[in-house]
């Protein structure tokens, strides 16, 4: 029968310890051993108003391994990341119009996390509604207008779209009935669009500077200012993105051929506000 000592037995029993340590033990939790994974999903929406969800936005996940996942929002503003290794993670997002948003985030070991988040608008971008944007502008409109000492001047609005759809006329026309009731107490200021033929002057030069596919430059509409006898004119630019309609309006000393000082407005009006119907 073979002999073994003591010695070589206690090193077989630490060597068997050692194995036995070594090995993963049922329900052991994440480490060296086990590799364990979950899902991030959550919704991307403007911070003001989070029932305008963001779709397009860039989702971007960095992991505890390092590895980037990058995913984009759905129409609804919704984004799944899945198979994420948990640990702690960086998730940034970026959307049209808005600042980046970045969130240091703690990926469990299993199931899904929910991460919705806020994205805030870059300067002079916040949504309101149509009816406070039509308010501020043409308030700031005439205060200026006078402030400059505009005495019975007259003023042309030209308003241009990038999306030549039904939406932009409801905008222009919201504004404009807003304008015409302010226009009753600032009696000194009238409205050269108020004449049927000047307005269908300018929607002519409209429908051909769409056609050329060009916009409108100050030179085109201090001229248009001249001929038909405006001392101001006021041209608003919108343009439709899948959060809401962003409004860019500025005006021009016709006689001075300069900007209006100080007038320059910019916004983003809530598409709940506006219909086609």
């Amino acid at each position: 029968m073979m002999k073994i000592g003591i010695r070589k037995i206690s090193q077989y029993a630490m060597a068997l310890s050692l194995l036995v340590t070594a090995m993963p033990m049922a329900g052991q939790t994440c480490g060296y051993f086990k590799d364990c994974f979950s899902n991030v999903r959550g919704t991307v929406h403007d911070r003001e108003d989070n029932t305008i969800q963001l779709e397009g936005a860039k989702v971007e996940l960095l992991d505890a391994d390092n590895q980037e996942h990058v995913v984009r929002t759905d129409e609804y503003g919704d984004y799944t990341i899945k198979n994420i290794r948990s640990g702690k993670a960086t998730l940034t997002v970026k959307a049209k119009g808005y600042l980046k948003n970045q969130l240091e985030l703690n990926i469990p070991d299993s199931g899904t996390k929910q991460v919705d988040v806020g994205m805030e608008n870059r300067e002079g971008g916040r949504v309101v509604s149509l009816k406070k944007w039509s308010q501020e502008a043409t308030d700031h409109l005439l205060k200026l207008v006078k402030e400059q000492g505009y005495k019975n001047s007259k003023m042309m609005f030209v308003f241009w779209d990038e999306t030549s759809n039904c939406a932009m006329p409801f905008v222009v026309t919201k504004f404009m009935t807003y304008m015409n009731q302010k226009m009753t107490v600032a009696t000194d200021i009238r409205m050269v669009n108020r004449d049927e033929k000047i307005s269908e002057a300018i929607n002519s030069e409209i429908k051909t500077q769409r056609k050329n596919h060009s916009d409108f430059d100050k030179r085109t509409l201090v001229r248009l200012g001249k001929k038909y006898g405006a001392n101001v004119v006021v041209y608003g630019k919108f343009e439709e993105t899948k959060s809401a309609y962003d409004a860019f309006m500025t005006g021009f000393d016709v006689s001075k051929n300069i900007s209006l000082p100080g007038f320059s407005e910019t916004g983003r009006i809530n598409r709940g506000d506006v219909s086609c119907q």
